[in-house]
């Protein structure tokens, strides 16, 4: 059976952790795996492509020494079920029971790097996606599921019923390598897409009123923030801090009104600032670029001018 050729954003999701694992990709009966064990200790990855922007993923690692994971930033969506030290580690679990966790979120922007500590069992099966594959199953189902990937970045941690639970905790990886596999994950995957997108819709009706007030409130009071202090580059935890929410809850808020992760506005907002202050000819370009948070002069002109096309001293002389 012939492997499906995932694109490069999919690949993205687990090359980087082989890499950093120093386990070697080989190809099985139509899926991928890679597993052995180093001096940090043992490990098992485990791609069955679903379609060129999908796949299934099991993941297996018991560490017998700090290991530090550094993922690739991808735009994708996940709906996982993992073990207990999974969850508690890699956080932003929405449903956890005795032994595992269940967890269905969309990402976007920058993924943080994160540890996985001795004498810990981390696994995961997990059904992974990027924003094109809901795009097509808009095109054939209908039923919101295009706006399913936005949907979910906003969908509060206690969203998961107990029939997406319930799907999830029979999601097996005993499938792999069999001639059923394929068909077996597609339709796991359907199924999950078709009780989230239920309860996202159920979720958006909720959180009208009072909540989208009290969620627009947020993003207002995030953004006085940046712009009080745009000269010291909070970061996202620090923001959520002082402002007496999770980080996961302040961005996905900000991304549901806003329409763009809080560190992509805020970055605009400094480059706005930047073009009002070079009007002023007494002011340096190292002062601007000070004064909107930027260090270096060097990643100021560079973010400048793929922003507006010009160098800071090409915007100046116009």
């Amino acid at each position: 059976m012939g492997c499906i050729a995932l694109a490069d954003e999919v690949r993205d999701l687990y090359e980087p952790q082989i890499d950093q694992l120093g386990l070697e990709m080989s190809r099985k009966d139509g899926f991928l795996s890679a597993e052995g064990s180093r001096d940090w200790g043992r490990g098992r990855i485990a791609v069955q492509p679903l379609y060129r922007d999908c796949a299934a993923f099991v993941i297996e690692v018991c560490p017998s020494e700090e290991v530090r994971i550094r993922p690739k930033s991808v735009d994708h969506g996940c709906i996982a079920r993992v073990s207990r030290d999974s969850a508690r580690h890699l956080g932003g679990f929405a449903r956890c029971e005795r032994t595992e966790g269940f967890a269905a979120y969309s990402h976007v922007g920058v993924q943080d790097a994160f540890s996985i500590m001795p004498g810990e069992r981390y696994r995961s099966v997990s059904l992974c996606f990027l924003p094109s594959f809901l795009e097509r199953v808009e095109q054939e189902y209908g039923r919101g599921f295009g706006g399913l990937f936005e949907k979910m970045l906003a969908l509060p941690f206690d969203h998961l019923s107990s029939d997406l639970a319930t799907t999830m905790a029979g999601l097996s990886d005993r499938w792999l390598g069999t001639s059923c596999a394929l068909m077996y994950y597609r339709a796991k995957l359907l199924e999950a897409l078709a009780l989230l997108n239920g309860r996202a819709n159920a979720c958006e009706a909720a959180c009208e009123g009072q909540g989208q007030r009290r969620q627009r409130r947020l993003v207002d009071e995030a953004k006085s923030l940046v712009e009080r202090e745009i000269e010291r580059n909070l970061t996202i935890e620090q923001m959520a801090e002082r402002l007496f929410v999770s980080r996961s809850h302040l961005s996905a808020a900000f991304v549901a009104e806003v329409g763009m992760p809080i560190g992509a506005w805020a970055r605009e907002l400094k480059l706005s600032r930047a073009r009002a202050l070079l009007s002023d000819p007494n002011r340096s370009i190292a002062s601007v670029a000070h004064s909107v948070g930027f260090r270096h002069v060097s990643s100021f002109s560079k973010a400048f001018k793929a922003s507006t096309g010009l160098s800071p001293s090409q915007w100046r002389a116009l």
